[in-house]
């Protein structure tokens, strides 16, 4: 079963804004979370309901929420590495 994502409107904004091979190399991350939300490399963030996780692509981490009953995943943050969570 295939997950579908969503982009935040924040996210979607910083995507816009950052160079073109940046972002293509960030959506493929994301294509690649809709088989497997919690694939290797995936980090667990918080315990909240539902959880917080975070993947990372070269210098950009991208914040995501998995709701399974769903099968949805919700983009709500990118950023640079080295920026805070």
């Amino acid at each position: 079963m295939l997950y579908k994502y969503i982009i935040e409107k924040k996210p979607s904004k910083f995507l816009e804004l950052i160079p073109k091979k940046d972002k293509e190399k960030i959506i493929q991350e994301i294509e690649s979370l809709k088989e497997n939300p919690r694939k290797e490399g995936v980090i667990k963030l918080t315990d909240k309901n539902p959880p917080e996780y975070r993947a990372r692509q070269g210098n950009y981490r991208i914040v995501f929420k998995i709701q399974d009953e769903f099968l949805i995943i919700t983009v709500i943050r990118i950023f640079i590495r080295g920026d805070d969570y």
